[in-house]
């Protein structure tokens, strides 16, 4: 396995050193590799399958309502989440089940800018403007990407459907639509497709520290 030690020769603490580091410089190599769990490693330098899958696992089971409402009293915010007795997961379902216009309904969708994850929070069933977007970011449009459902996922904690504005697994930069920005309370995804969240925009761009700019479409 490795050329320099014979089974007949004392080890010493720097070929200890040097094998250990050898074995780590493998283990690395394999997290690298999304065949990570198939690596074709020997007994002593296997890679930690399970720990892999564990990984892989926390990033993919959503982080649901009680993480959310965790974020709201860490960060002490004035917002509420509502549970709700029917699915929420679109504008029209959520406006419906509160009774209220769609524009008082707000979608937090993930993009993509040249792979790094962004949030876009917007009003109603306005679309997002990616020519606008991208004029925004000072980057073409075609580096500008709405995030799949498993990227969503996996950047922040929650399912598309479910998206609150803030709570994710990470800080994400937030940009508002300035149509959102001027409503004095709106309501998002609750961190669960039967709920959702009611926050002042307020206090929304404030515990993002969100941009405000148009990115709807006209």
């Amino acid at each position: 396995m490795f050329s320099g030690l014979k089974r007949s020769e004392e080890f010493n603490p720097s070929d200890g050193k040097r094998l250990q580091g050898a074995v780590d410089a493998r283990r690395r190599a394999c997290r690298r590799t999304l065949s990570y769990f198939k690596c074709p490693a020997t007994p002593q330098m296997r890679c930690p399958v399970n720990a892999y899958e564990r990984f892989e696992s926390t990033m993919t089971t959503p982080l649901g309502r009680e993480y959310l409402q965790s974020f709201i009293d860490t960060h002490r915010l004035n917002a509420t989440i509502l549970p709700m007795a029917v699915p929420t997961a679109t504008v029209t379902d959520a406006a419906g089940a509160l009774g209220v216009e769609p524009s008082a309904i707000i979608k937090s969708l993930v993009f993509l800018a040249e792979d790094q994850p962004f949030l876009v929070v917007n009003s109603g069933t306005a679309r997002v403007d990616r020519k606008k977007l991208a004029d925004y970011l000072s980057m073409n449009r075609r580096r500008v990407k709405f995030a799949t459902a498993e990227q969503a996922l996996k950047i922040t904690g929650y399912v598309v459907g479910s998206m609150p504005p803030f709570g994710h697994r990470e800080p994400l930069r937030t940009i508002v639509d300035r149509a959102a920005a001027q409503r004095e309370e709106i309501y998002g995804g609750g961190g669960d497709i039967d709920a959702l969240v009611r926050v002042s925009s307020e206090e929304l761009i404030a515990v993002t520290q969100a941009e405000i700019t148009d990115v709807s479409e006209s």
